[in-house]
């Protein structure tokens, strides 16, 4: 090999520096920041609310658990009052197994899992007075309001 002829270690050090170096790179690693901040950001403006689970197909203890997630308190009143009603129904059908399982959660339910049932369902109580009383005082007459 000459002195004066670059060895393919040194040739390919500058070939992958001038890609670097290059404005297309740099503003694809822009925007892939971009991305992964804008989805940083969507992930927690949308609170982590989870869908709630399906109330005949699931294991009892996740549709039980539901009840004092944040999933829970975003659904709107007609939503949660579905979902309650689901799981009445479902627990008026129960099998043995289920039934163990659901008494078995809700007897373990202390501290701060129960504190977000309860607030979950003041908070539902409080929504259905307010939507209520909004309903009650839109009312433009008499008749209405005795109805």
């Amino acid at each position: 090999m000459k002195a004066n002829q670059p060895n393919k270690a040194e040739a390919m050090s500058r070939w992958m520096n001038d890609i670097v170096k290059s404005r297309g790179v740099r503003n694809a690693g822009v925007v892939v920041a971009l991305l992964v901040v804008g989805v940083v950001v969507w992930r927690v403006m949308a609170g982590g609310a989870r869908k709630p689970p399906s109330i005949f197909d699931s294991p009892v203890e996740n549709v039980a658990s539901f009840l004092g997630d944040a999933g829970f308190k975003a659904l709107s009143i007609d939503e949660r009052m579905a979902y309650l009603k689901g799981l009445v129904e479902r627990f008026g059908s129960m099998s043995q197994s289920d039934s163990v399982a659901a008494s078995a959660f809700f007897a373990g339910l202390t501290g701060d899992a129960a504190e977000a049932v309860m607030n979950n369902m003041r908070d539902l109580g409080k929504d259905i007075l307010v939507d209520g009383a909004d309903g009650y005082l839109k009312c433009t007459d008499d008749a209405e309001r005795e109805a």
